[in-house]
């Protein structure tokens, strides 16, 4: 296969080929309130394989490299087919697949399980991830 892209631009495109489908997932999940559970599904999964495929025919120029548009475009309209996609598919499937969010849900109930030891290991361990990423900035400034 001829493929032509420097290695930068490989691994740039890949993380946009992945990123529609959550993208798209997130988006809608937050800001409309008809978005079910069917439909983020079937959005993550077909525009996963959609993605996959298109991101393989760009990457050895099938059927010319100047049949595609720039990797940034593509994702852009990857995302908006997407997006029409898991609007159709939320009108089409029923209410009863949405989950009920409580409006003013304590956010202690996250930690209602964790004991005092366990918050304190949680502790710990943010602790050294932030201190990983203070030496890892000093390392590469």
């Amino acid at each position: 296969f001829p493929v032509t892209i420097g290695l930068f631009e490989l691994g740039q495109s890949l993380c946009t080929y992945l990123a529609p489908p959550i993208s798209t997932v997130f988006i809608l999940g937050l800001l409309w309130k008809r978005a079910t559970p069917k439909a983020a599904e079937l959005t993550l999964y077909l525009g996963t394989l959609i993605r996959l495929a298109i991101g393989f025919c760009q990457l050895i120029n099938f059927p010319t490299k100047e049949a595609w548009p720039h990797f940034m475009l593509l994702c852009f309209y990857m995302m908006l087919g997407l997006m029409i996609f898991m609007v159709v598919v939320s009108l089409f499937t029923s209410a009863k697949d949405t989950f009920a969010v409580k409006e003013n849900a304590p956010i202690d109930m996250i930690a209602e399980g964790l004991t005092s030891r366990g918050r304190f290991q949680v502790r710990i361990l943010w602790s050294i991830v932030a201190i990983i990423m203070i030496i890892l900035y000093c390392i590469f400034n």
